[in-house]
């Protein structure tokens, strides 16, 4: 195992490990113009681009997340983060129909947070430039 290859592999320890539950990931050794391995359920990944897709996912999930009281924020952003992998659509429209997206919203009663604190000029609703970037991300892994 390279050196380069212990901090991925703690790293999908601690970010994925809701992805990869049904198995122990284990890594390979890798010389230094090889990208760090590790395998799942005997199946080669490249830990370089788990750890681009997985971030990406975890990212958005945490901008959105909303603190709710007695609940863990941590765990509101990862089981949406297991979500958007699932179903990245339909999950993406969950969040735009819960999220306050015009100026009169509560934003107390929404179930996730603003993107954006800009409002389009005379529309009353924020930029959405934020959430189209997000899942022209998503659409990409």
């Amino acid at each position: 195992m390279s050196i380069t290859a212990c901090p991925v592999a703690a790293w999908l320890h601690l970010h994925c490990l809701p992805f990869f539950a049904s198995s122990v990931a284990v890594m390979a050794h890798t010389t230094s113009n090889q990208c760090p391995l590790f395998y799942v359920q005997g199946r080669a990944e490249n830990a370089t681009e788990a750890i681009r897709h997985y971030s990406a996912i975890i990212c958005f999930a945490r901008k959105v997340s909303k603190y709710r009281d007695g609940h863990s924020l941590v765990a509101d952003w990862i089981l949406l983060a297991e979500r958007l992998e699932d179903d990245p659509l339909g999950t993406f429209s969950d969040i735009l129909r819960d999220s306050p997206l015009r100026a009169g919203d509560d934003l107390r009663e929404a179930k996730y947070r603003r993107l954006s604190r800009e409002f389009v000029k005379g529309t009353g609703m924020i930029d959405g430039t934020e959430y189209l970037k997000m899942i022209e991300k998503l659409n990409q892994l």
